[in-house]
């Protein structure tokens, strides 16, 4: 017998249907022990509480592509994917048997359904490219495709930001807690497509999809390998709240497009683009895990293509439904090749500032002591919030729109920005914390005062 959910759900208010989905239990805010989710993939910490103040009732704009909303916005949108998804603890506890449970239930299914639109919505309502249905090619998509691929061979941020590292073991270890949030969303997006029925139309595509599925599911082994060679946890959610809002949304473009039939050429472009990107950058990540973990370049061997595969690969996947479908799928092509590179852009720019915050925490210590001299000594007013927190009370990781000092009154605490990474802070320390840079903390005493004042871009700029 089916469960029947007993809710009443109001679409006419998006912040208040998205604020009944994440009152589920799943979703409360992490605990001092839930810094890394050891075998829980059904916990999904999302910070309930900030949706009293956040908007989802319209598109991120561009200037909030690294903000609040986006990782809140991303974080409800894999769980609203994972209610379709079978998942697996490796050892029951009752905590999972009990978010397992709530996560499958009726009611948050039905909450899941609901709240799906109204996610992509905010999250991809900005993206669609200006491009001509009428006049798109199939020779646009392979000279975009050779134009990508020498593009991304000159080199990414990130990568070179690991490199660059004092400590690149962390570095590396938060770029590969990145791909836990990437690639088992584009394997199962590929997989969703494989399945589709178009192979009389469209065999050749259906052929090369299934390959790239197969390939996927490769690249996800060798993640798990490369994640047990540096002591993490290879559970694809062991490293959720490190996730950045860049890597979901480079994951949740595939599955976004993958799941609206109306996309499906955006999808194709989507996947080529990830692909492209895999053959021209495979190297290069490669050397990083060689030079930290001693993992050689033949671990990448097979992934994605070059050069002289693009007119075979637009010939597989792209011209069988052009010839059916015309223009119109074409320029969708065009249109998920070029969103997913600008999605690749922004997590390459995000990750490769995230990496450089925290590799040079100390330095940003020694900016926030000569700006709150400066702030006090000269009596310059400014925004400030200040919090009262209890022994463990944790701030489930979060990024902040603005610039903001952490300032300790009273009280001790663990600052946190990277995965096994506690930064003690006690009486009169201060960190500076850049906008749009993730980051959480835990109290470790009775209770610890600390404030919050915002800086502007002026006042950063003088010191």
């Amino acid at each position: 017998m089916t469960d029947r959910p007993d809710l009443t759900i109001d679409y006419s208010d998006p912040n208040a249907l998205l604020a009944e989905y994440v009152s589920a239990y799943p979703y409360r805010n992490a605990t001092s022990t839930e810094l890394v989710n050891e075998d829980n993939p059904f916990r999904r910490p999302v910070r309930p509480h900030d949706l009293e103040f956040l908007n989802f009732a319209r598109p991120v704009r561009q200037n909030r592509r690294f903000g609040l909303s986006m990782l809140i916005g991303h974080r409800m949108l894999r769980t609203a994917y994972d209610t379709s998804t079978i998942l697996f603890a490796r050892e029951d506890s009752p905590e999972s048997e009990r978010d397992r449970a709530e996560l499958y239930a009726p009611r948050n299914r039905v909450l899941a359904a609901a709240a799906e639109p109204v996610l992509t919505d905010h999250l991809f309502g900005l993206i669609d490219t200006d491009i001509d249905t009428g006049s798109a090619t199939i020779d646009e998509i392979t000279r975009s495709l050779h134009d990508l691929i020498d593009r991304r061979r000159t080199g990414s941020l990130a990568l070179q930001a690991a490199l660059d590292a004092r400590d690149a073991s962390k570095a590396a270890g938060f770029l590969l807690a990145q791909l836990t949030a990437i690639l088992p969303a584009r394997q199962r997006s590929l997989a969703r497509a494989a399945i589709s029925e178009y192979p009389v139309v469209a065999p050749a595509t259906d052929e090369h999809l299934y390959t790239e599925h197969l390939q996927s599911r490769q690249q996800a082994q060798r993640l798990v390998s490369r994640l047990e060679a540096a002591s993490l946890n290879p559970q694809t959610t062991a490293y959720w709240q490190f996730f950045l809002a860049t890597s979901m949304q480079r994951a949740h473009y595939l599955e976004f497009t993958a799941r609206d039939g109306r996309r499906f050429g955006e999808f194709i472009g989507a996947v080529l683009h990830e692909s492209a990107t895999d053959g021209a950058q495979s190297e290069q990540l490669s050397g990083l895990h060689d030079s930290v973990y001693g993992i050689g370049a033949a671990a990448e061997t097979g992934t994605g293509f070059g050069h002289d595969d693009v007119d075979r690969v637009v010939d597989a996947l792209v011209a069988p439904l052009a010839s059916v479908r015309g223009p119109v799928f074409v320029a969708g092509v065009l249109r998920g090749l070029t969103n997913a590179a600008a999605n690749f852009d922004a997590w390459d720019e995000d990750l490769s500032v995230q990496l450089a915050w925290a590799d040079a925490l100390e330095e940003h210590m020694d900016k926030a002591e000569k700006l709150y001299h400066r702030i006090e000594s000269e009596g310059i007013e400014v925004d400030l919030e200040t919090f009262v927190e209890s022994c463990e009370e944790t701030s489930t990781t979060h990024v902040h729109n603005d610039t903001r000092l952490v300032v300790i009154e009273k009280g001790q605490m663990h600052f946190w920005n990277s995965p096994g990474v506690l930064i003690p802070m006690n009486e009169g320390d201060k960190v500076l914390i850049p906008s749009f840079r993730l980051h959480g903390s835990v109290v470790l005493t009775g209770s610890c005062t600390y404030h919050q004042p915002v800086i502007t871009d002026e006042l950063l700029a003088s010191v």
